[in-house]
């Protein structure tokens, strides 16, 4: 009965925390405060629409059907590198 009310609060306190793992990468990836929270949450919807990108390619390449792989630089808004394997 202690295990179930133990797990019943740990659900409780990790159910109330906004953060999500993309919420960390990005924080963690930025270079820079951007100067409004509305430029931040444009930089963040390009910054994720280019990870998936970078993501699914990749995926892609580990299978073959791609000849090379994508990364993420810290000038991914402005371009994306190929590393040719």
């Amino acid at each position: 009965m202690k295990l179930l009310l133990v797990c019943a609060a740990v659900l409780a306190v990790a159910s109330c925390v906004s953060i999500s793992l993309e919420d960390l990468e990005f924080h963690a990836w930025k270079l820079k405060s951007y100067r409004s929270p509305l430029e931040e949450a444009k930089r963040k919807e390009i910054w994720l629409t280019n990870r998936k990108l970078v993501l699914v390619h990749n995926i892609l390449a580990d299978q073959g059907i791609k000849s090379y792989h994508l990364c993420l630089t810290k000038h991914i808004l402005h371009h994306i590198c190929f590393i040719n394997f």
